[in-house]
């Protein structure tokens, strides 16, 4: 029985606001407080008016509902972008399903998934990491998952009856960053995106680890001035290369959650005049969830 079955045709537009709110506010999921948002926005149930006679308004409510939302650092129009935080308030969600999956629905343009090592590469790891993108209703019906294919992902149809998967349109790449040297020929002009996942490490980073992802992103980038760059990690260590060669020690152990600050970095190449290249980075401290 589908859903318009099952419910009135106010509970189903509860329902609707509910998943609007959960995708607005960066979350994966749809949960009470996305339900009771519906039921608010709705606007003719007993919730709504217990909420409203309690003079709660709309923003006010959404607000209470934080989760991470991607718009405010793409604005800043960078580059190289930076994002730290908490566990688990929508961070990585947003990156993959607004910078890779619905990207490439939108413009076919493809994204590369990043992990520091080649052990981190298993189609079992990279098609989890995707388990939780509504594949099914961003493709119409088309598609029921991502899966990998010899270091390339694929949205693809699982026929569970018969414990079969096929393979549809190809959206993107993984790359293990300890091997960026295999990459040095490699063609990558339908890429737009870099998504390096957890690049705060708990363990050891490469040795010369910035200088080697600066060189694979102007290996897709190709002088495009184009290609950006997404750091998606949780607390900052005070061994991070990163944080280290880039400068940043400053901004971050000043920097207040919920702000973003940019800066540019070097990149140790030279424009044709002997002018030392930089590129702009935007720094964001990700506002707690409270949870």
């Amino acid at each position: 029985m589908g859903i318009e079955n099952r419910f009135t045709q106010k509970a189903q537009n509860a329902i609707s606001l509910a998943q609007e709110c959960a995708n607005e506010t960066g979350c994966s999921y749809v949960g009470t407080e996305h339900l009771l948002f519906g039921l608010f926005k709705e606007g003719s149930g007993f919730a709504a008016k217990f909420l409203k006679d309690l003079g709660m308004e709309e923003d006010a409510l959404k607000e209470k509902i934080v989760y991470y939302n991607l718009d405010n650092i793409d604005k800043e129009n960078a580059l190289f972008n930076l994002i730290y935080g908490e566990r688990s308030n929508g961070k990585s969600y947003q990156v993959k399903h607004k910078k890779a999956v619905v990207k490439y629905i939108n413009t076919h343009r493809r994204f590369i998934l990043m992990r520091r090592w080649r052990e981190e590469i298993s189609s079992e790891k990279i098609e989890q990491y995707f388990a939780d993108v509504d594949v099914t209703g961003l493709t119409g019906g088309r598609y029921n998952c991502i899966i990998m294919y010899k270091k390339q992902l694929f949205f693809a149809s699982y026929d569970f009856e018969n414990n079969k998967t096929v393979r549809g349109e190809k959206i993107g790449y993984v790359v293990a960053l300890n091997t960026e040297q295999n990459y040095a020929g490699a063609s990558y002009l339908d890429v737009d995106d870099i998504i390096f996942e957890e690049f705060m490490a708990r363990g050891a980073y490469l040795a010369g680890e910035c200088d080697k992802l600066i060189n694979f992103w102007s290996t897709v980038d190709r002088k495009r001035g184009t290609t950006r760059l997404w750091l998606v990690g949780n607390t900052i260590s005070r061994v991070c290369p990163y944080i280290n060669e880039w400068g940043l020690h400053k901004i971050i152990s000043n920097q207040k959650q919920g702000t973003i600050a940019t800066v540019d970095v070097p990149t140790g190449t030279e424009d044709e005049n002997g002018k030392e290249i930089k590129i702009k980075l935007a720094i964001e401290y990700c506002k707690s969830s409270g949870k």
